[in-house]
């Protein structure tokens, strides 16, 4: 009866362990989410920068096209 009960306080160690393991790498995991989530937003902001810049291109190309009468 005493071996029965050594053996489930070391298998229940050895899931605490692996249990321990997981959360550390589910962490590591959300820190990863979080720094490619922000990488994507920095890159949101600069497309629609670029998007604001070519369009105002557009329309400067687009007056001078009209002014030339090439429209």
């Amino acid at each position: 009866m005493l071996i029965g009960f050594l053996t489930n306080v070391v298998q229940l160690n050895v899931i605490n362990t692996r249990i321990g393991n997981m959360e550390t790498r589910l962490d590591a995991h959300h820190n990863l989410d979080v720094k490619v989530d922000a990488r994507f937003n920095s890159l949101d902001v600069k497309l629609d920068t670029l998007t604001g810049k070519v369009i105002d291109l557009d329309n400067r190309v687009t007056r001078i096209e009209a002014k030339l009468g090439l429209s």
